[in-house]
């Protein structure tokens, strides 16, 4: 059987979608070769170089509803639920399944996700929702009936992010207690909190550091001018895989106090490297750490900083949360995301 894969806007889709796209796709493979599949990535046309955003926005919402209708099979599946557009103008004899990574481009005022997504979403015969707290918000804002949605969580892949050795990787952070956050700027990441908090802690622990992979907001920038701590934080954007692997590795702690998630990779990619996660306890990420993490209220900054120095300060402490990590980051695979998608397949055939 031959499935066709709506995943977006090519050389445009971020890097969670391009692990998600390509760890499925290469698992569904080695699990049965007789589901055989295409993929359609549209091209970005720029109609105008002084206005990408617009130019991105017009070809995401209009020009692929009519481009899908030449480029569907009898099942699709939109791998990205912004995209899920794709599926609208799509005959009423042809499958469709869209994967809904979270609900948070609901708000806003010209809200062109709700205007284009919304309907292809609600229009498609299955849903995968990676999250209960997904699944949970897909029945509350969408009205979505329950059955029609399969929660399927996302994997980590274990041959990568794994424990190594990190010697010789980052000399500049060698003699430093190193505080790890991977997240993007988005505000929901909520970064600055920890910049603040690493003020505090440094009275305590001097040798410590925040290292920061991924591009930092001007908020975050000028709070860390602010209170003087340009020493004492390293960003690294666009670092490979084996690199962020060895970060994870030298991390005393891998902090990620986000206000949103729809599942929260880096939290299980940590855990897999045997490093001790402090999160949020709410959305998706509850689900994803169960009882490996120290959960905190991402909007109490005091409490975030308890448990950092808690950590810092119990080497006992550090070496149960590092096993139960490995435990818990152990139920979570590509291979299972994988079985359960290709179940779905079967179900809607």
């Amino acid at each position: 059987m031959k499935i066709n894969y709506f995943t977006g806007l090519r050389n445009l889709e971020p890097k969670s979608m391009q692990i998600y796209k390509s760890h499925l796709l290469a698992e569904i493979n080695n699990l049965d070769p007789s589901f055989t599949y295409s993929e359609y990535a549209m091209k970005h046309y720029e109609l105008n170089i002084h206005r990408f955003h617009f130019d991105r926005m017009f070809n995401r919402f209009i020009t692929l509803q009519f481009a899908a209708r030449f480029h569907y099979g009898k099942i699709n599946h939109v791998l990205d639920h912004t995209y899920a557009c794709a599926v609208n103008l799509l005959p009423r004899n042809v499958k469709n399944i869209v994967t809904v990574h979270d609900l948070f481009l609901l708000k806003g005022k010209i809200n062109l996700f709700r205007m284009f997504s919304v309907p292809g979403i609600k229009k498609a015969d299955k849903i995968i929702a990676e999250s209960e707290s997904t699944k949970k918000e897909l029945i509350k804002l969408l009205h979505i009936s329950e059955n029609k949605i399969e929660v399927i969580y996302n994997g980590v892949d274990k041959t990568i992010f794994k424990t190594i050795s990190a010697e010789g990787k980052f000399p500049e952070l060698v003699n430093n207690t190193v505080l790890l956050n991977v997240a993007n700027h988005e505000d929901r990441k909520n970064t600055i909190t920890i910049v603040k908090i690493l003020k505090e802690l440094l009275k305590l622990f001097p040798n410590l550091i925040l290292v920061r992979v991924g591009n930092e907001s001007i908020k975050t920038t000028r709070m860390i001018k602010e209170l003087h701590l340009e020493n004492k934080v390293y960003y690294y954007q666009n670092i490979d895989t084996n690199h962020l692997v060895a970060l994870y590795n030298l991390a005393s702690i891998f902090v990620f106090p986000s206000l949103k998630e729809g599942f929260g990779l880096p939290v299980l990619e940590a855990m897999a490297c045997s490093c001790p996660v402090i999160t949020s306890n709410i959305y998706s990420l509850p689900e994803v750490a169960g009882n490996a993490a120290i959960l905190v209220n991402p909007l109490d900054e005091q409490e975030i900083m308890i448990a950092t120095k808690k950590v810092l300060s119990d080497k006992k402490l550090r070496k149960k949360m590092m096993a139960r990590g490995l435990e818990q980051a152990g139920r979570f695979s590509w291979e299972k995301t994988a079985e359960k998608t290709l179940k779905l397949y079967r179900e809607i055939i």
